[in-house]
């Protein structure tokens, strides 16, 4: 698939802004839906034990791999920090509180039945919206 959607836009824009600041940027890319993805960010920590952060493409990856890296014997966040993007519910019922990137979903909701009513009602053309996003401070990063 050619097309760029969000989660890969996000990703590339992450991985310009950590190497412009001069850090080293390990990408594990998989392709859904995941054959083994536990499997796969096993065998990716393995062969590069210096991480020492990771951020996924969204809550649920991100839990998962908080259980990979506990099965690995790491410790989070003392030996590796984690960062989710989403900020679903879930995630924060967690024992492992996730630190992650709030998306804020009811307003995404509402603008996009706007404009679907806009269109509909020939009022509007599609278009591009950008929302505000907030970090949240879970336990599974450090202090900044």
């Amino acid at each position: 698939n050619k097309t760029i959607n969000e989660t890969k836009k996000r990703r590339i824009y992450f991985e310009k802004r950590i190497t412009e600041a001069g850090y080293p940027c390990h990408v594990l890319d998989l392709e859904e839906p995941y054959n083994d993805f536990v499997g796969e960010v096993e065998k990716f920590l393995i062969v590069n034990p210096q991480i020492d952060a990771i951020f996924t493409i969204n809550d649920f990856v991100a839990l998962e791999t908080v259980e990979v890296l506990e099965k690995l014997g790491k410790r989070i966040p003392e030996d590796v920090q984690v960062i989710g993007y989403d900020g679903i519910q879930i995630a924060r019922d967690r024992p492992m509180f996730l630190s992650t990137i709030r998306q804020p979903l009811e307003r995404m909701a509402q603008e996009a039945v706007a404009c679907l009513i806009d269109i509909i009602d020939k009022k509007g053309q599609p278009q591009q919206i950008t929302l505000p996003i907030s970090y949240v401070e879970g336990k599974t990063t450090k202090n900044f």
